[in-house]
């Protein structure tokens, strides 16, 4: 009998081995639920506000990504000002979402911007020591459920922190910005 694929993974460790009781100690778990103030800012949910140099303005990653997802159409503006849940909500209801080739990078040069813009999350970054993961608890007994798509996510939070702690701008950032000016031209 053929498995079903799933976009998850279940389990008492997320994929890169952490467990929730340790957020914070081990690891900083970039999740709206997580433990840490550093974990909870970088969530795509947070409400934190920037505008992206190229895009405009959002309230949060989460309705970037619905933005995104959208093709950056301004028919789907309202997923600007929009954080928390209530983005996914919204950015669900769209019917025509499609992935791109760059959409990843495009997510991560989001998040840089978000981090710069905020003193207390570029200084927090900084300043953290531990790996980041990325994961979701669910029921009673706290089963992890770690989205397969978060290694991506990961590593560009590892790449970005530390190109913030090196005091250099990150690669993402840098192709995602020359990408936007050819689109200018």
């Amino acid at each position: 009998m053929a498995t079903k694929k799933t976009k998850y993974q279940a389990g008492e460790k997320s994929i890169m081995g952490y467990s929730k009781a340790k957020d914070g100690v081990d690891h900083i778990n970039i999740h709206s639920m997580g433990k840490t103030e550093l974990g909870k800012l970088l969530s795509h949910f947070a409400h934190a506000p920037f505008v992206h140099p190229y895009l405009g303005p959002f309230y949060s990653i989460e309705g970037f990504w619905y933005f995104a997802r959208a093709g950056f159409n301004e028919q789907n503006s309202r997923l600007r000002y929009l954080s928390g849940f209530r983005a996914k909500q919204v950015g669900r209801e769209i019917t025509d979402l499609k992935w791109y080739k760059e959409f990843k990078d495009d997510i991560l040069a989001a998040n840089y911007q978000k981090i710069i813009q905020h003193d207390r999350i570029r200084e927090l970054m900084i300043e953290s020591e531990l790996p980041f993961d990325h994961y979701y608890t669910f029921g009673e007994l706290n089963v992890h459920v770690t989205p397969k798509e978060s290694e991506w996510l990961i590593r560009g939070m590892e790449d970005i922190r530390l190109a913030l702690k090196e005091g250099v701008v990150p690669s993402v950032w840098l192709e995602a910005e020359e990408r936007y000016l050819a689109k200018k031209k």
